[in-house]
């Protein structure tokens, strides 16, 4: 894993601080599993673009009251910690509607520290990326543990910058989806001339 003393003496712009992420937030996973309205995020509903909600699973209001650890909250952040996915990471935009599953960590960043925009971002960048890989090149399973997650190394700006430079990437990215749309539409377009090409020639149309 990248050492802390080593990453601490890169220069990093003015005000800007290196800290282990579990200075900065409090991260923990659900101990146990147990199974209305309460939806339970797996990492498969984890994406770097958001929550997939396309298949989720549900618990009960009475398994509810006693996984009071994993209840996500507005302003959390969710990583996934095991599997093909691990890494991908989203922020949660609601209270009172989600719980973690056990492959999912919970980050609840220090509001008047960091922002939970910024922190979804970094866990989207290279350098923590690599911080991953760095771990599992050496592991059989890929996987992390909570202290593996709270070790992990981060710099950040002051909070005004931090919401500054996310309202900025948010922007960014999408107008990268808005032109991903556009492309695919598109590329559809394209792949159906040939069909309509031939319906029209049988026709006599040409």
């Amino acid at each position: 894993m990248l050492s802390y003393v080593k990453m601490k003496n890169q220069s990093l712009p003015n005000k800007w601080k290196w800290v282990k992420l579990g200075d900065v937030c409090a991260v923990t996973k659900l101990a146990g599993f147990e199974y209305t309205k309460y939806i339970a995020l797996r990492a498969q509903n984890i994406r770097n673009t958001g929550l997939a909600l396309n298949n989720i699973v549900k618990i009960s209001e009475n398994v509810a009251s006693y996984l009071s650890r994993s209840k996500l909250f507005c302003g959390d952040v969710v990583m996934t910690f095991i599997g093909a996915n691990i890494g991908e990471a989203t922020w949660i935009d609601e209270n009172d509607k989600y719980y973690c599953a056990p492959n999912i960590a919970k980050i609840t960043p220090k509001s008047n520290l960091l922002n939970y925009h910024f922190l979804t971002r970094f866990i989207h960048s290279f350098s923590f990326q690599n911080q991953i890989r760095s771990i599992n090149q050496s592991t059989a399973q890929q996987s992390l543990s909570m202290q593996n997650i709270r070790t992990f190394i981060l710099y950040y700006p002051p909070l005004p910058e931090q919401k500054r430079i996310a309202a900025y990437l948010q922007a960014k990215l999408t107008e990268v989806e808005r032109l991903k749309q556009t492309l695919q539409e598109q590329l559809d377009t394209i792949n159906q001339l040939p069909a309509k090409l031939l319906s029209r020639a049988f026709r006599g149309e040409l």
